[in-house]
């Protein structure tokens, strides 16, 4: 029911109550009747479930055009994959669930996926709350945070929020235009790094991500002390984008 009157909600509250506490006055499935206890969602026609060329597996990105010539039923014009058709009466919950890329940056669940399909995660990577953790020196910043060459390089998001050893965010001026001795002693990581990502990259059509990151007081990461985050934000970045330049 679209009505939004408090008479409506009350009666759609009602029935679903109702429903809930006595199963025998729920709708039943148009397939398995009295074999569940309610009606399940399904496909109202024949149709297809499209993965986005965004999605597919890195892996694959270099053979796009050969793809759709190979396989003009599965990849289209586009690169996008399309899975289909799918039959009628087809419960929308499975296709919901079905898992076509485990997302997490749980390290035991990266490893368990790629294990179990041999694919690495495309993982969102922020470096500040590890090197915190580790209480790391600029000396070590990219000795001890670039171990995983390969997940970097497989990796397309990555939050520049400059940090060092004992906090997760360090202002990047003094408030007077000039750049703090803590965010020189960070950029070299963040070279570190970018040139890391393009060694994996140079000879693909990958795109990488870069967000500025750095928060505001309300919350905790920037102090009140700190300059303004948001004026901070749009100087790194610049520094950034001139690390990008001349790499």
């Amino acid at each position: 029911d679209t009505d939004p009157s408090v008479a409506a909600r009350m009666k759609v509250f009602d029935a679903s109550i109702e429903q809930m506490l006595w199963p025998e006055k729920r709708e039943r499935d148009s397939i398995l009747g009295n074999k569940v206890p309610g009606t399940i969602d399904r496909t109202t026609q024949r149709s297809d479930v499209t993965i986005p060329v965004g999605f597919v597996p890195d892996a694959l990105l270099p053979l796009q055009g050969r793809l759709h010539r190979w396989f003009p039923w599965l990849v289209d014009e586009g690169g996008d994959i399309v899975l289909g058709p799918i039959p009628k009466d087809v419960p929308v919950g499975l296709l919901a669930n079905l898992r076509l890329r485990a997302e997490s940056n749980d390290p035991a669940v990266v490893a368990a996926h790629v294990r179990d399909t041999g694919e690495l995660l495309p993982l969102s990577i922020d470096f500040s709350h590890f090197a915190v953790v580790k209480h790391l020196v600029p000396e070590n910043f990219a000795a001890r945070l670039l171990v995983r060459p390969d997940l970097i390089q497989h990796a397309q998001q990555f939050h520049f929020r400059p940090f060092n050893g004992h906090h997760v965010q360090i202002p990047i001026t003094d408030g007077r235009g000039n750049l703090t001795k803590e965010f020189h002693e960070w950029l070299p990581f963040a070279e570190a790094l970018l040139k890391c990502w393009l060694q994996g990259n140079q000879n693909t059509a990958r795109e990488i991500f870069i967000c500025p990151e750095l928060g505001p007081v309300v919350g905790g990461y920037c102090l009140s002390t700190f300059p303004n985050s948001w004026e901070d934000k749009k100087i790194l970045r610049g520094e950034i984008e001139k690390l990008w330049k001349k790499l």
